[in-house]
């Protein structure tokens, strides 16, 4: 069975309650959302965000650890209390027997589930998890794929899980088994060592998460039946970052870039050697407190970052279409879509601006009811990366 981990209401609670200026050493907020105009941090800032960073990464590390050890003794605690009973009602019939069959694998299930190791699939679909080893270290990769086979190889989308997350939370969070049931979706979900990706351009990057990724991608296109011309990236917060950086650093011709609650560092856009165009779409919350709408403290805007790529698809300026998605539910959030689809190659741009959203997948339910801002019940993001980017696909 493959894992999912709850844990991450405990870190999702800690951000909420951290002072914003803490949740930049978490390597996902760039600053507050406000009207100034975007700057990046003075230099006399730069130790104090290194020591927040540090702080930020210590804290999560530590509510990992916290979490999988308590996931560990609930296990222990099942399996002894089922490996009791056993002993105890030995020969009590086999009713009783299937009964606590029952129970331990209830217990494992549990566990399983509060290590973020756990993938909820719908019926026709189906997850597996194989390992890519890299830099001499086998790393997991979840697979969610339709239960029967296609005819003909299937389009992917290479999704990468935010920040301290796990690749079956992600996941759970997007219910990607719904596109593998009803599109014939493959859904690719590596993990990053530490769960965490290293993502940007100018870091110490010891980890090479973009050679990883490329392995990925050969392992899964030799082994699976996979239309190697239709793989798409996408990615949440860190994982959106660095769906950026792969896009802009590899030398894989993906097919298209979806960001959830992410954008472009400064430096990265300055650092992007890709030529060819390519298909974007990014759903951002205006409320988003981690990775601001406006941008700032070196990250590009949410317009800002659809202007870049609306140029870098030689984008007719004139053919901008900006409207109103119809609203589908009443949660004081609504969704404005600005598109430009008359580009080069048929690489569309859009952005889909969340108003009142948070830093959050619309149209996800937040685990435990804890998130991080309000999610959008007035779009399916799943489905509207999905459908985007297979209509912008060569």
């Amino acid at each position: 069975m493959i894992p999912r981990k709850n844990g991450g209401a405990l870190l999702a609670l800690a951000l909420v309650v951290m002072p914003t200026t803490a949740l930049a050493g978490l390597g996902l907020l760039s600053g507050n959302k406000q009207s100034e105009p975007e700057t990046a941090p003075a230099s006399d800032e730069q130790p104090l965000l290194d020591g927040l960073r540090r702080t930020g990464e210590r804290l999560g590390d530590g509510l990992t650890r916290t979490n999988d050890e308590l996931s560990e003794g609930l296990d222990r605690t099942f399996s002894q209390l089922g490996d009791g009973l056993r002993e105890t009602l030995a020969g009590s019939g086999e009713g009783l027997s299937e009964s606590l069959n029952r129970l331990s694998e209830g217990s494992a299930e549990l566990g399983q589930r509060l290590r973020g190791r756990f993938v909820e699939t719908v019926e026709g679909s189906e997850a597996i998890e194989i390992a890519v080893s890299h830099q001499g270290l086998g790393r997991r990769v979840v697979i969610v794929r339709p239960e029967t086979p296609a005819l003909e190889p299937a389009p992917a989308i290479l999704l990468l899980h935010y920040a301290y997350g796990t690749p079956e939370r992600m996941a759970n969070l997007a219910r990607v088994s719904r596109l593998a049931a009803e599109r014939g979706a493959w859904i690719i979900l590596p993990e990053a060592v530490n769960r965490q990706w290293r993502e940007n351009p100018n870091g110490l990057n010891l980890v090479d998460d973009i050679g990883f990724l490329e392995k990925v991608v050969a392992v899964v296109t030799r082994d699976y039946p996979i239309d190697a011309a239709r793989i798409h990236l996408a990615g949440m917060s860190k994982g959106g970052f660095m769906a950026t950086h792969m896009a802009c650093q590899s030398e894989f011709p993906f097919a298209g870039l979806a960001l959830i609650a992410a954008g472009m560092r400064r430096q990265q856009d300055l650092q992007c050697p890709l030529e060819r165009p390519l298909p974007v779409i990014a759903t951002h919350g205006t409320r988003d407190f981690i990775v601001p709408y406006d941008g700032r403290l070196g990250l590009l805007s949410a317009n800002v970052n659809f202007d870049r790529w609306a140029t870098h698809n030689n984008c007719d300026p004139a053919s901008e279409v900006i409207a109103a998605l119809p609203p589908a539910v009443d949660d004081g959030t609504s969704v404005t879509e600005r598109t430009n689809h008359d580009c080069a190659a048929n690489s569309a741009v859009q952005l889909l601006t969340i108003e009142g959203g948070g830093h959050t997948w619309p149209g996800s339910i937040p685990v435990f009811g804890i998130s991080l801002g309000p999610t959008s019940g007035n779009l399916d993001a799943t489905f509207a990366i999905w459908d985007f980017l297979e209509g912008s696909a060569p």
